[in-house]
This record gives structure tokens, sequence and C-alpha cells, in this order.
């Protein structure tokens, strides 16, 4: 069992290709990897069985589709088994980045009868980082080959039957279900129409139950979501993600509350997205605010994982809402299909950790590179009071950080007040409800980390928020709970008697 994390990735798979002596099977979102195809090749003048399960030709760029198209016809004459993966899902049109398609198919393994592949790279020529971990116990070869021909019958259908999925979804006793498989208006061509998957229904999916090692085709075997929150909040001490974009804002809620429960949460992130730049300058800030630690490296970051104390993760899954899976009611699920390997060998996730932190050392802090991202809007706040006035760069790169940081301090206050709210109700409360005693009880308590207080200070703090509260009760409240007491004229905080 041998993990990596760096840029080698590629070089790996085709390795292992060429060490192969009777079958490959290859499921890829994409598969374009000049290497690897002409390992494929090689493999298949050998007499080794080839088959792969991958994206219908109108996935690939065009600036390179017609290349590629040669490529896969190319291993097809040479003996290879090709499954173009029709299947769509969700609604493109709430999307620019879907250009009149959006795939369901997202996930990355590969089996031969020499090891088992879980994989984040996309088999392409583009060097980025990504994460590969490889198996050569024959156990784990017979579960990645069953997990193939699962997939298989799921989205292609074998001797001669069609795809499982769109039976599935006929007999999930859902009782619309025929609107599920209507494709939107968007998508015009008929082929297309014909396999498309608005949304699943719940009963379709398996129930969430205790994580274990192995490959998951999420969300029929778990629900993504589901499987990263469970991972993230039963670590102990320490969880380290990657992930190419992420612009989930649950999930950052999950990291957050990891972070406050005592958990060192650190995320490797190519810091982009096409379609939720804006987003991403309001979420990232937001968890930074709270300790979590978020950098970008300076190499194209494409690695999908999150290595913890007691688990490692790899797989397709980007933190972003369809590869993680979205409830649309409380039937119906919207997800990517994406494949994730757990495993929790200890010097596995040793090894992974410690791959982790090398590159994480070295990358940007994102908050650094969302200013450099802010920059260029700063002139336009001078502009309001002369729309002529020249701006230095070094001022605008000043002025970007200020931004940033008070974002930061911002959210900070916030996330600190209502901890201390859920705090109070929890452990003095106790109702099952946070009523506005307590939220003021809060607001009292940050006001007091700062420095000592006196109750005209606290008042007129409390005043502005709201005037019919009696804060007589609010400081008997807290000096009764010993949360605070009084010396003098003062009262300070006593915060170790709130967190405990």
């Amino acid at each position: 069992m041998k993990f990596a994390f760096d840029d080698t990735a590629l070089e790996r798979v085709a390795t292992e290709i060429a060490n192969s002596t009777e079958f490959i099977k290859i499921a890829v979102f994409q598969i374009h990897n000049d290497e690897i195809i002409d390992a494929l090749n090689k493999a298949l003048s050998r007499k080794v069985n080839v088959e792969i399960i991958t994206l219908p030709y109108d996935s690939i760029h065009p600036e390179i589709r017609e290349s590629v198209e040669q490529k896969l016809r190319g291993l097809e004459k040479n003996g290879a088994v090709l499954h173009l993966c029709k299947w769509g899902v969700g609604d493109p049109s709430r999307t620019t980045t879907a250009v009149g398609r959006w795939y369901s198919f997202h996930g990355k393994f590969i089996v031969t009868d020499k090891c088992a592949i879980a994989i984040s790279a996309n088999l392409t020529n583009q060097k980025e980082l990504d994460a590969v971990l490889v198996y050569t116990e024959k156990d784990k070869i017979k579960e990645f080959l069953a997990k193939f021909e699962a997939l298989k019958t799921l989205f292609i259908g074998t001797k001669g039957k069609e795809a499982e999925v769109k039976h599935l979804i006929e007999s999930s006793g859902y009782s619309e279900w025929r609107e599920l498989l209507e494709a939107p208006s968007a998508i015009k061509e008929e082929e297309v129409r014909a396999h498309w998957i608005q949304d699943y229904p719940v009963s379709i999916l398996k129930s969430d139950t205790k994580i274990t090692d192995g490959i998951y085709l999420t969300p029929f075997e778990f629900k993504a979501r589901e499987l990263y929150k469970q991972v993230i909040l039963n670590a102990s001490t320490i969880a380290y993600i990657s992930t190419e974009s992420f612009t989930d804002e649950d999930m950052i809620k999950v990291l957050i509350k990891a972070q406050f429960d005592g958990i060192e949460v650190r995320v490797l992130t190519g810091g982009v997205s096409q379609d939720f730049q804006t987003r991403i300058r309001e979420l990232y800030p937001e968890a930074a605010s709270s300790g979590v630690k978020i950098r970008v490296p300076d190499a194209d970051l494409h690695a999908k994982f999150i290595v913890t104390d007691k688990a490692l993760l790899v797989g397709s899954v980007n933190l972003n809402k369809m590869n993680l899976g979205t409830r649309k009611n409380k039937e119906l699920w919207r997800a990517n299909t994406e494949t994730v390997t757990i495993c929790t060998d200890s010097s596995v996730i040793k090894n992974a950790r410690e791959s982790y932190v090398n590159i994480f050392d070295q990358s940007k802090d994102v908050l650094k590179f969302l200013a450099e991202k802010e920059e260029g809007g700063t002139k336009g706040i001078f502009e309001v009071f002369d729309k002529s006035i020249r701006v230095k760069k070094d001022v605008r790169r000043m002025f970007a950080r200020l931004i940033i940081s008070n974002k930061v301090r911002s959210k900070r206050e916030l996330y600190t007040i209502a901890r201390y709210a859920y705090l109070i109700e929890r452990n003095f409360a106790k109702r099952g409800v946070i009523e506005i005693n307590d939220f003021v009880s809060a607001v009292v308590l940050n006001y007091l980390t700062e420095s000592m207080k006196t109750i005209s200070q606290i008042s007129k703090k409390v005043q502005e928020l709201n005037s019919d509260v009696k804060i007589s009760e609010i400081l008997s409240f807290l000096t009764d709970n010993k949360l605070i007491t009084k010396e003098g004229d003062f009262y300070k905080i006593n915060i170790d008697k709130l967190i405990r």
C-alpha cells in the first residue's frame, strides 16, 4: 500500500499499467495523457484486456477533441473496450461552466491484475499536484474490480440490458419519477436528452452508515456530503484537506465547527472557481476567522483528499455543491457520481500527513492571495471622492489587505458571539433554545474579552442593540454562574468557566 501527493501521479499510473499481464480496468472522467495511452497500446499488444469507462467525446475541450478522439479510437482498434458514460445530471443552465452538457460521472479509479489504484487525477497531459493510493493486496484488487463492474451495470448496462440507473429511478416508489428523467430545456440533442437525470430519489441511495475501509460510489453507496462531514468531525486532532475548488457554504461551517471543537483544520485549494469568485471572497475569510488555515500552492492543484488522525480519503470529490451532493427536498438528492476510497492504515496516514504538510508549508496564505484579487477594486473607493485621483500600487495593496483583515475580524466576532450564546444555553440555561438574554449575555462576554468594563460601558453597548434588555438581569446571571466577576467598579470575564 503506497500513497503519494505530488505531480508524478500519472507516471505512477503508467508504470502500473506497464506491469499488468492480464487486465486493466479504468474508470475516469477524462483520459488524454500520451504516456498512458502509449502504455495501454503496449499492454494491448501483450494481449492484456483493456476496458475503459469515460465520458463521451463532446465532453473534451474543442481545441483537443479531435486528437483525443483519434487516440481513443486507436485504443479501440487495437482491442480496448471503451464505454462512454452518457448520463447527465442536474441543470447546466445554472452554471456558466457547462457548455450544453453536465455529465454525472466524475469518478477516478483503476484496477489491474497487479494492483488497485485510487486516484484524484484525470488522465490528461496537464501536470498538476494530485493524490494516488496504490494497493497490491489481492482482496483490494477484487474489491475494485467488483466496483468497476457495478459502475458499468449502473450507467452503461451489460449483456443487452440498459443502464440500471434508469430502472432504479422507475422502481423507486417516487410518484413523479418520469419528471426526474426529463432533460432541462437547455439540452437540445435527442441522444443527450435520452440520458438525463434531474435528481435521485433518496430511496435508491443507501442509508449513511458506519464508515469502513473501501471504495465508495457516491451518492449511491454513501452521500459524499455526509461521508466527508463524518470523517472531518470524527477526527480527534487534525483534518487536512486538499481540494481543487472549494465553494460549498455548508462545508465551510463543518470546518469552522471542527476548528472550534479543537481539531486543527488546514485546507489546500486552487483558490479559483469560474462561477463563484464572489462567494470565495466571502467564504475563505469566514473560515479563516475561526482559525482554519487555507493556503494556495504555486503549482496547479488538482488533488482531492482528506487526511485526519484516523483516516485517509482519496477520491474525485471537490468541496462543491454538486460533488458533495445537495438535498432538493425530503425525497430528492442531486449529485455527481464520485469515487471515494477510505484507508485507515496508520503508516499510510502518517505518510499522507507528512506529504501534505510539506506542500502546505510552501504554499501561500489564501488571505494574501485574496488581497491580491481585491487590489483592483480599491481605487473605486477613492473615486467616490475624486474620480481623477491616482492611487499608487503600494496603497492599493495595503488597502486590499485591510479589506480582507476586516472581513476576518468581523466574522471572528460574529462566530465568537454565536458560540458563547450556544455554550450559555447548553451549559447553563438548558432550555433547548437560545433566547434574547442568552444572546445579550454572549455580547457582554465578547465585549469583556477586550478589557474590563464598568456597568455604564456595558449598558451603553447593549443599548445599541436592544433598549428593552434589563442589563441588571444579564449581569446577575453572568455573576451567579461565575462567568464574570466584579472588581471594584469593573467587570471581567472568566472565559475558562464558559469553555469547559
